[in-house]
């Protein structure tokens, strides 16, 4: 059975006949329930993203789940689509081979705010010839077959996959290496086992008065780096302070530990603190924050440090991201400085509104994430930013219409994987309570050291305003 007939078999006859008038087939009451099922199998326009949306009660998403073989834990409905529609993309693991592209726009670890000018050319596309491969037993991620997982080739959308597909908590005896083995698969481990890494470890410790044995998911002498996986209704706190008993008494001790129960995750680097977190974030967060793991990866070097950038708001950090990816996009385009920064505001825009709901939630993000993947960036900014100009398109409607003018000129440029990391790096920040300034340290970042000189242009925060004008206007004023 297919998987769009597996989710088809979990909806109801009047679920089908809503989704059939939707797209406009020719579906009737008199129809029984597997006559519709035939109807929306045959139909070319009933896509899975369209059967399978939000207008979807809680109860029916997690049946389709159940249907499909995949977890169907979750609360949010948001949630249960995109696992499901995950899972329903054709194509080989979502895990990332040591061999596939290692460009920094596939693998998400390129230097954030690197952007020397002129960015690194798009790859150009490889040939498609197919070669074919002996099929073996089928593999499985957390019900997900390998058959109809994520195509490989980007980490952040690798470990959307991931996230996705384990949301609901590995089970059974094995639930820790198979979580481990699976992560390590997305930063390109085959098999997700590392020659160097031990999957799972017993450490030998004092408790009690007495030796025990302690059992870890990873323990990675060579990078000093630890893994634990904990069942999912353990207490984080509680289970920090179990782990690190465990974790002194290692020798060598590991200086970055990475704890989890399967639903948060937390960052330890105990050369720094061994109470506090440096990255404390839910599973389903992990592919924003893809830098902060770089001991995972296969291109690791010694004196190698998480890069954590918060993204849980837009900071100066992430306006001086765009200005640069700006100045950078410009120096490759110097003919098009209109284009470019209509181009500019059409992404600032995008990234808005995945965040405030005017978009589909992290739409945009992801876009980018599986743009990186496939190398296609330009041509799908290019396909939704027609999309949010075009009044009039086919329902049921995912990309909704954008009035003012803003996208009345799609505008077309080429990335270099510099520019896609730092771009999927904005976006990636909570763009919904945007501080008003942040804008003016965008827009100001834009101009270079000459433009801002020859126009006086230059943006004062509110409280720079303040520092002057309060002790000679508004103190005065109040003491009248």
């Amino acid at each position: 059975m297919s998987f769009k007939r597996r989710v088809l078999s979990a909806l109801g006859k009047d679920e089908l006949l809503e989704v059939g008038r939707a797209l406009e087939l020719e579906v009737t009451t008199r129809m029984t329930v597997d006559e519709l099922r035939d109807t929306l199998a045959a139909s070319k326009r009933a896509k899975l993203a369209t059967i399978v949306s939000e207008s979807l009660s809680r109860e029916t998403l997690q049946e389709i789940c159940r249907a499909c073989g995949l977890d169907d834990g979750g609360r949010a409905k948001a949630t249960l689509v995109e696992r499901i529609r995950a899972a329903g993309d054709k194509g080989p693991a979502y895990k990332v081979e040591p061999q596939a592209d290692t460009s920094p726009a596939a693998d998400g670890t390129a230097t954030l705010g690197s952007l020397t000018g002129l960015g690194s050319a798009p790859p150009e596309p490889k040939g498609k010839g197919k070669s074919k491969k002996a099929k073996g037993p089928e593999r499985r991620r957390a019900g997900v077959p390998e058959s109809e997982a994520f195509v490989s080739g980007s980490l952040k959308a690798a470990l959307r996959q991931f996230s996705l597909a384990a949301a609901g908590g590995y089970r059974g005896r094995d639930a820790a290496v198979s979580f481990t083995t699976h992560l390590l698969e997305c930063f390109g481990w085959k098999d997700g086992r590392p020659e160097t890494a031990t999957i799972p470890h017993t450490l030998r410790i004092a408790e009690g008065g007495q030796l025990v044995d302690r059992e870890v998911a990873l323990w990675w002498r060579e990078r000093r780096a630890l893994l634990d996986v904990v069942p999912h209704d353990v207490t984080m706190d509680f289970a920090w302070k179990d782990l690190l008993r465990a974790c002194l008494q290692s020798d060598p001790p590991p200086q970055y530990v990475v704890l989890t129960n399967q639903r948060d995750v937390q960052l330890y680097d105990l050369a720094r603190d061994r109470e506090a977190p440096r990255l404390s974030i839910h599973l389903e967060d992990l592919p924003k924050y893809s830098e902060a793991f770089p001991f995972f990866t296969t291109d690791w070097q010694p004196g190698q440090t998480p890069r954590i950038v918060n993204v849980e708001k837009v900071s100066a950090e992430v306006a001086d991201l765009v200005a640069k990816l700006y100045r950078s996009v410009l120096a490759q385009h110097p003919t098009r400085e209109r284009d470019v920064i209509r181009f500019t505001l059409q992404c600032i825009t995008a990234m808005f509104a995945e965040d405030i709901g005017l978009l589909p939630r992290n739409y945009f993000t992801s876009l980018l994430y599986d743009g990186a993947r496939h190398k296609n960036v330009d041509t799908r900014l290019h396909e939704l930013f027609v999309q949010m100009n075009t009044k009039d398109l086919p329902s049921p409607r995912v990309v909704p219409y954008f009035n003012g003018g803003l996208f009345t000129d799609v505008v077309s440029l080429s990335l270099g994987s510099e520019q896609v990391v730092a771009l999927t790096k904005a976006a990636e920040a909570n763009w919904t309570y945007v501080d008003p300034h942040i804008f003016g340290s965008v827009f100001q970042g834009i101009m270079d050291d000459a433009e801002r000189h020859a126009s006086g242009a230059h943006y004062t925060a509110h409280d720079d305003i303040m520092r002057v004008v309060g002790p000679t206007i508004v103190e005065p004023w109040r003491k009248r």
